[in-house]
């Protein structure tokens, strides 16, 4: 017989009885059934089945106002920060409208100190020119001072001068003229080179 012991091996028999307590495993999961359905009874009765419904609507409640705080924290954030953001810009507009103001002023000033200062020099020239008449050669009068304005350019011009100087414009009398009626703009002045060139 397949499986069974060889006739060799030999078998002790024990007359030990089992413990009280022992319980086979088809018990213990008997037990185990048993005590779920108990626990599912006592689950289902009314008063528990109210504490469970109110646990789920506070958790509900709670979730719920969690979500209104946390949307009304956010779109105060958002009111705050759109708030400071337009103060601020505001104050930028003021403080760039101010600086641009303070700077065409000085522009100005400058022009007319450069213009003065040209024209006393073109009054000097022309009341030092003697007309050499003769009665047999036309009257020849003297030559047209060049304007000396490179010279006495205003230091706020120096650097834009400078800078087109470096990309090929080396006529600085005309830079300067250009740059002038520009108000210092480089950019301004480049372009109207550049449609002059």
């Amino acid at each position: 017989m397949e499986g069974a012991h060889p006739q060799d091996h030999p078998l002790i028999k024990i007359k030990v009885p089992l413990p009280a307590t022992f319980q086979p495993i088809h018990a213990v999961m008997s037990g185990i059934h048993v005590a779920r359905g108990e626990l599912e009874k006592v689950l289902e009765q009314p008063q528990v089945v109210e504490v469970r419904e109110m646990v789920a609507d506070v958790a509900s409640q709670a979730a719920e106002a969690a979500r209104i705080n946390f949307n009304n924290v956010k779109e105060n954030l958002e009111k705050n920060l759109a708030v400071n953001f337009q103060q601020l810009s505001n104050q930028l507009l003021v403080k760039a409208n101010q600086i641009r103001q303070d700077v065409l002023i000085q522009l100005q000033k400058e022009k007319e100190r450069v213009a003065g200062i040209y024209q006393e020099y073109s009054a000097t020239q022309q009341s030092t020119s003697v007309p050499i008449a003769t009665s047999s050669s036309p009257e020849v009068s003297a030559p047209e001072p060049e304007p000396l304005v490179a010279p006495i350019a205003a230091p706020m011009y120096n650097n834009v001068l400078q800078q087109l100087k470096s990309m090929g414009f080396l006529d600085e009398d005309h830079n300067l003229a250009i740059v002038m009626d520009n108000n210092g703009n480089l950019m301004a002045s480049l372009e109207e080179l550049l449609r002059n060139a």
